[in-house]
């Protein structure tokens, strides 16, 4: 039986991201595809998407972008003046991505 426990349960370990930027690209073993490997750096891989579909090289470019959209919104947040609604949704990203309380 398979269990399922929330990663948001890990907030302490979440706080330390590899450091981008990240980039995507597909590996190969003799012609076969190993999936898209997700790096930091040039060699230190992160996370690698099996899926070879177009929705599965989409998942891994919002993957790779990861680092640099949080980035931007932590900056947002920090710079720019915006409606409540707006600033909540750009809080509630970040909360997402790096575990912190709101």
């Amino acid at each position: 039986m398979t269990t399922t426990k929330s990663i948001y349960d890990k907030t302490e370990s979440m706080s330390k991201h590899t450091p981008g930027p990240w980039s995507a690209s597909e590996e190969f073993d003799d012609n076969e595809s190993l999936g898209i490997a997700i790096t930091a750096g040039r060699r230190r891989q992160v996370v690698r998407v099996f899926d070879i579909s177009q929705e599965g090289f989409a998942n891994a470019a919002l993957i790779a972008a990861a680092p640099d959209l949080l980035a931007v919104l932590e900056h947002v947040l920090d710079r720019a003046t915006m409606p409540g609604f707006l600033r909540d949704k750009v809080k509630a990203a970040i909360v997402k991505a790096t575990g912190a309380t709101a």
